[in-house]
């Protein structure tokens, strides 16, 4: 027996999936009748941290950083490409914007960018999908468990700035703190 699946049964899901997604623009949620979008992979996210975590110890943390990375490199390269699709010679700062509207559009969060000359710090007041499952499921952890997320944005601001940073999240809502705070230097 094969099976494939029916044109219109997967246009019937495709408009009940439009017809049922909305946007909490104060959390900066993605929702699907009212749950995030974004915890599918949050989940993902989060247990890949703890599983890796019970097979390599503290080194999960670097694993995870380092997978988000690249991620946020190529995420900067299609940045670049709809902003000059926008105009010519987009602003350095346009970037910073449509990196904060992205994270917001797609569930991440409502993040804050603030720059003091090379150091660029990003928060998220109401925390990060990670570190809020990691609140919700379980004990606090004992470090920052936005590893894959703080990758992620040294990638784009690596790309960004032409030069490599290194990131570090100073506070997290996974180990208790009231909002995720991450710090970008260059090395």
């Amino acid at each position: 027996m094969k099976i494939t699946p029916d044109p219109i049964k997967i246009k019937q899901i495709h408009d009940y999936y439009k017809a049922n997604t909305t946007l909490d623009p104060e959390r900066g949620f993605l929702q699907f009748d009212n749950v995030p979008i974004i915890w599918a992979r949050t989940s993902l996210l989060y247990h890949m941290l703890w599983e890796v975590q019970a097979l390599v110890g503290d080194a999960a943390v670097e694993v995870m950083h380092r997978i988000g990375k690249p991620y946020g490199q190529n995420f900067f390269e299609m940045s670049a490409n709809h902003l000059s699709k926008e105009s010519q010679s987009p602003a350095k700062d346009d970037f910073l914007e449509y990196l904060a509207v992205e994270t917001a559009a797609i569930g991440w969060g409502n993040i804050s960018i603030e720059r003091e000359g090379d150091d660029i710090k990003i928060s998220c007041e109401n925390g990060f999908p990670v570190g809020l499952l990691t609140k919700k499921n379980r004990d606090l952890a004992e470090y920052p468990v936005d590893t894959y997320f703080l990758g992620y944005f040294e990638g784009f601001i690596t790309a960004w700035q032409g030069k490599d940073y290194r990131g570090k999240e100073i506070e997290c809502v996974g180990k208790g703190d009231k909002r995720c705070l991450m710090q970008f230097t260059p090395k």
